[in-house]
């Protein structure tokens, strides 16, 4: 049923480009190409995307800054964060202005906390958009990822005081609130009544932040509120939970988890690693073997996945190098010895 439909939406984005290339220009597709970018950005055609793009600059058609957002929201989607970072160059030449949302992905895909302290500097002065709390909130969850808590409380303080001005609330905000469980749930159930749909990075955000403070029972209810809802399914949201069973050794929890991550985006090899070697410390070897021939088959094993296989082999005496080596062959992976 998937590949039916994801081939449909190809067929139509396949007809729509036929009929723009055919209507005269540039008005028509003036009318017409931030849907058909948003096509290509939500079936995550990147080469597609990157020459209607350049086209589209060909035309004089980017001055907005929707159309960068939807590319910047492609890369991330593809996990190729730098050529995020590589779009706000482009804007700045064409004087394009920057908004709320390029300002947000532009943070959350700086690889360095100096990095995205310095983007906030440049949100902050830019007169155009006002800094809200989605913003602090992608803030914060990158110092939560490089290990700042106390900084990253800070800015959820601060977030928190906007959600209090924008409900009219005399709620005030103590200055160790985001340093325990109601504080974190407060500022997110007050976040949700403001903006309407919470995004990703806003999930992964109160995530770690539970995860940190130990509350395993309120991250799952937030977990599975984003699972209910969302439409694409972004792994780096339950990489945030899946971390913390394999932490806790909770190895059920987080196969309950796992399959659905498989086969949509690219999960941490970290966590292939830590439940292969929770196979191999309790001698599975059956659920070990299936568990690595599922992952080849979505081309998502790993030389380190069949060192581990192979150690377990020989470790039980098990005659079926050939199988793994096979596996190995097709992914072009080099054989150890």
């Amino acid at each position: 049923m998937r590949t039916k439909f994801f081939s449909g939406i190809i067929r139509f984005l396949d007809l729509i480009s036929e009929l723009n290339r055919k209507l005269p220009e540039p008005e028509t597709t003036k009318a017409s190409y931030l849907p058909l970018l948003r096509g290509y950005v939500k079936s995550k055609l990147l080469q597609e995307a990157e020459a209607f793009m350049k086209k589209l600059n060909g035309l004089g058609l980017l001055v907005t800054p929707h159309p960068f957002s939807e590319m910047m929201k492609l890369y991330e989607a593809t996990q190729q964060y730098e050529k995020v970072v590589l779009v706000v160059p482009l804007m700045k030449r064409n004087k394009t202005p920057r908004n709320v949302l390029s300002y947000n992905l532009w943070m959350n895909a700086c690889c360095e906390v100096s990095g995205v302290e310095s983007v906030y500097k440049e949100m902050v002065g830019d007169k155009s958009v006002e800094v809200g709390w989605s913003s602090l909130c992608t803030l914060a969850n990158v110092y939560v990822k490089a290990g700042f808590v106390d900084k990253a409380s800070l800015v959820l303080e601060n977030a928190e005081k906007k959600l209090n001005r924008s409900n009219s609330s005399d709620t005030s905000s103590s200055s160790h609130s985001m340093r325990n469980k109601e504080g974190v749930v407060r500022l997110w159930e007050g976040s949700k009544s403001v903006s309407g749909r919470a995004t990703c990075a806003n999930y992964i955000c109160v995530l770690s932040f539970l995860v940190k403070l130990g509350d395993l029972v309120e991250a799952e209810r937030v977990f599975s509120e984003w699972d209910d809802t969302c439409c694409n399914y972004d792994v780096r949201v339950s990489n945030v939970l899946l971390g913390a069973y394999m932490r806790d050794g909770d190895i059920r929890k987080a196969e309950g988890i796992a399959p659905p991550c498989i086969g949509e985006r690219r999960p941490s090899q970290n966590i292939f690693m830590a439940i292969a070697e929770y196979f191999e410390k309790e001698e599975k070897i059956d659920e070990a073997d299936g568990y690595v021939r599922d992952l080849h088959r979505l081309s998502l094993a790993s030389l380190p996945l069949y060192r581990l296989l192979l150690r377990m082999h020989e470790h039980v005496q098990r005659p079926a190098f050939h199988h793994v080596y096979e596996m190995m062959k097709l992914d072009k992976t080099r054989k150890v010895e």
